[in-house]
């Protein structure tokens, strides 16, 4: 899938993410963050609607309201969580000829592995809430969103949307 439901610009504008992170390293991030963990949560069928609605330019007509209101108010904010977890440990190490490197600035110095994942946890906490907030808006309106259930013919194309809320373990004490 090489459409995105929030760009690099938005995840930086909406976050900590600084502007001089590489936009090479924070796609990488969205594009984990959309096709592995969004996925898990909404289903291919479902994704694959959104997707096929925002890259299609249709996703604000009246008719795709329901879904309009998905991007806009969830996903987006989901996304936007979701990927600073998933960028925190690559823009801090680099895998190289030489092995596994931790990439530091003469002006900046480098933090922990340890305290990178204390930072990762904090993310993965909001990035559960809005997972959260996303299943109980589809549980909601799962009218309004026939891809929830899949009804493939064939039983194993595609995964259906996960509704079941997410404990979060994740607490910051």
């Amino acid at each position: 899938m090489n459409y995105f439901l929030i760009d690099v610009d938005s995840v930086k504008a909406s976050s900590i993410v600084n502007y001089n992170v590489n936009d090479e390293d924070c796609g990488y991030a969205i594009r984990e963050a959309q096709n592995t963990y969004l996925r898990d949560i909404l289903g291919d069928a479902l994704l694959d609607k959104c997707v096929e609605l925002a890259s299609g330019g249709t996703l604000d007509y009246p008719e795709n309201a329901a879904y309009a209101e998905l991007v806009d108010k969830y996903i987006y904010e989901y996304l936007s969580a979701q990927a600073q977890v998933c960028l925190l440990v690559p823009i801090s190490f680099k895998i190289r000829n030489i092995g596994v490197s931790q990439d530091s600035d003469t002006n900046v110095t480098a933090e922990s592995l340890e305290n990178i994942e204390k930072l990762q946890s904090y993310w993965k906490t909001v990035s559960i809430d809005k997972a959260n907030r996303m299943r109980c808006f589809l549980k909601e309106n799962e009218a309004s969103f026939p891809e929830i259930k899949n009804n493939c013919s064939c039983g194993g194309c595609k995964k259906g949307a996960d509704l079941k809320l997410e404990a979060n373990t994740n607490l910051m004490l």
